[in-house]
């Protein structure tokens, strides 16, 4: 595997499955932060501005969506 693959598949079994919303922030997390660790990014590649960045796009359809994750999610 490439690493940004690596290191987004590591990062995503610190978020778990949920609800439809939790699902589809995972999903956005995931996404985002291959594009981060990527060539061309249209995100700064730390964990804390993907998870904000994802959570962010799921609130503009769930209002109030709070993201469940392992706090290492973001302390690494």
């Amino acid at each position: 595997m490439n690493e940004p693959l690596d290191v987004a598949m590591t990062e995503l079994r610190l978020i778990p499955r949920g609800s439809l919303a939790q699902n589809m922030f995972r999903d956005a997390y995931f996404c985002l932060r291959e594009n981060s660790l990527g060539r061309r990014p249209e995100i700064a590649a730390d964990p804390l501005v993907v998870r904000d960045e994802a959570a962010a796009l799921i609130r503009k359809t769930f209002p109030g969506f709070t993201p469940a994750h392992d706090p290492a999610l973001v302390t690494s």
